[in-house]
């Protein structure tokens, strides 16, 4: 309670007489130890980075390449779809009408 009450200052008093000292008696080391920490957090975030960016372009080339490939097959689909519509056609066109046939006789 003494630590947390505002009335009283415990932290400030705890603080400025023990932990002040030490830190600063220590502030090099601390500071070479988190420089140290800091590189090697960066190699390993820098190594994370880069993988993660090739795994992103090959998925999104593998997802062009499917887009693409499928896109195609649509196309051609509708190419052979419209290319039998069109014989069809012909063969209707020349083929003597159930109406014609029928006034024919």
């Amino acid at each position: 309670m003494y630590l947390w009450h505002p009335r009283t200052q415990g932290a400030l008093y705890v603080y400025d007489r023990f932990l002040a000292p030490f830190i600063s008696a220590r502030e090099g080391k601390i500071d070479d130890v988190l420089a140290e920490v800091f590189a090697r957090v960066g190699a390993i975030g820098g190594d994370a980075f880069a993988r993660a960016w090739a795994y992103a372009r090959r998925s999104a080339t593998n997802a062009l390449a499917k887009a693409q490939e499928a896109q195609m097959r649509a196309e051609s689909g509708a190419n052979a779809a419209s290319g039998r519509a069109e014989s069809v056609r012909r063969r209707d066109s020349h083929a003597p009408s159930v109406a014609n046939a029928a006034g024919r006789r």
